[in-house]
Parts: C-alpha cells; structure tokens; sequence
C-alpha cells in the first residue's frame, strides 16, 4: 500500500514536472493528434489492466481453494483476501476501460478521415 513515505513518490513527481510543460507547449499538435493519443492511452491502460490481472489470478485461484478446504461458509479471511478482491476487479476494469479508448479513438481517426474525403 502506498503512504506517503514511499520512495518512488520523487520519481512520479519528477516525471510530471518534465511531462506538463511539454503537453502545454505543444497543445496544438496534441489537439490534432487527440485519436491518436486517446489510442496509445487506451492501450497502455488495456496492457496494464492486462498485466494486473495475470499477476492477480493465480492469488486468486489458490485463496478460493484455501477458503473452500476450510470452510464452504467462510467469507472473509482478512486483509488479503480483500485486496485481492481490488485487484482482481480493478484489473478487469482497466481492462474494459483501456478497450473502451482504444474503440474511441479508432472510430474518432476513422470518423475523422472520412470527414477529410
């Protein structure tokens, strides 16, 4: 979990002082390229999601064996159990959100184009 004592907090921050001068110096060729960047966003957003859930489910698959060997009326077995759940369900939903981007932009460069002809 993160707090605000992590280490990688330096890092974040330093990659959005170099990433948001440059987003506004060239705003005008990102608005042309909108689609386009809506695309790289999406599919990074789907990888991610993609990544999260490989690495989730197999936690996944050996708490539910766990919780069924103990007990089949067994609900919660704490913490872990929980963030699993988070996990698991977050990766799905940036899964879904990272397809939904990518569609956007391919039908946004696709509506676009035929908009040119």
């Amino acid at each position: 979990m993160l707090d605000i004592g992590w280490s990688g907090w330096s890092t974040i921050v330093s990659i959005l002082l170099a990433v948001i001068p440059a987003v506004v110096k060239f705003r005008q060729v990102l608005s042309r390229s909108q689609d386009l960047i809506t695309e790289f966003v999406g599919i990074i957003v789907l990888m991610g999601g993609l990544y999260v859930y490989v690495t989730a489910i197999p936690q996944w698959v050996q708490i539910q064996d766990q919780i069924n060997r103990i007990s089949p009326n067994a609900s919660s077995l704490g913490q872990d159990i929980q963030s699993l759940h988070t996990l698991f369900f977050g990766s799905i939903g940036l899964m879904v959100l990272g397809g939904l981007l990518t569609m956007f932009g391919v039908v946004g460069r696709v509506m676009t184009g035929s908009k040119r002809k």
